[in-house]
């Protein structure tokens, strides 16, 4: 099976914002909290290889940046089902009264 990992943004510190990546990967933010959150949907892979197959980072090449994209996309799943999800609704991705 072929896996096409989605493309992530170079700079992986996300904003308060729902920006279009966002958008087009909300099933990736589901599927990296399904492995966190030890849901049997990938059957129970650790992060090193769901990493491989969910985002396409190889932690054998370089585990370091495999390991912040990883993080960096656990911390946005949990933004985006926190705080973020009201913006996620409204469609446009910006804060209201500010």
């Amino acid at each position: 099976m072929t896996v096409t990992p989605p493309p992530r943004p170079e700079n992986l510190d996300f904003l308060d914002t729902i920006i279009p990546y966002d958008r087009a990967n909300i099933l990736t933010y589901a599927r990296v909290l399904d492995v966190v959150e030890e849901r049997a949907i990938i059957d129970g892979r650790d992060w090193r290889e769901a990493s491989i197959i969910i985002l396409g980072c190889d932690p054998d090449r370089d585990e370091p940046a495999a390991r912040r994209c990883w993080d960096a996309h656990v911390a946005r799943a949990r933004w985006i089902i926190g705080e973020g999800l009201p913006l996620f609704l409204a469609g446009d991705g910006r804060r209201r009264g500010r």
